[in-house]
């Protein structure tokens, strides 16, 4: 009996979201881009460089509060194989390699995007 009434707790919990437990069809559990990034990919060689650019991805629907360009900051993955301007997404090849530049949000540290990048 004690465990009919935790399914049943958990169930009800779950079609109301407070228990944590995703709902089933819930569009905020699947990852998607809040951060589109052109180019999508890139192959260059060592000491090229080229400038990527980030805008607001079209359905925001579970993206953070407030979310703007303003707020996109770069990285690299591996910053042996390529930089990239924290603000500017400017990016350097550096060894033979790859790796991933993303954009996060700056106010809540999420990961918004990212494209890979191939060094040779």
């Amino acid at each position: 009996m004690k465990s009919a009434i935790f399914f049943l707790t958990l169930l009800v919990g779950a079609c109301s979201g407070s228990t944590g437990v995703p709902v089933v069809g819930d569009p905020c559990t699947v990852n998607r881009p809040y951060a589109i990034i052109s180019p999508d990919s890139a192959v260059v060689a060592v000491g090229d460089t080229l400038s990527f650019h980030a805008t607001l991805g079209p359905d925001l629907t579970c993206a953070p509060p407030g979310l703007t360009v303003a707020r996109f900051r770069w990285s690299a993955q591996d910053t042996t194989v390529a930089e990239v301007g924290l603000l500017n997404g400017h990016f350097l090849g550096r060894a033979p390699g790859a790796t991933y530049l993303g954009v996060f949000d700056v106010v809540t540290g999420r990961d918004l995007g990212f494209v890979r990048v191939s060094v040779h």
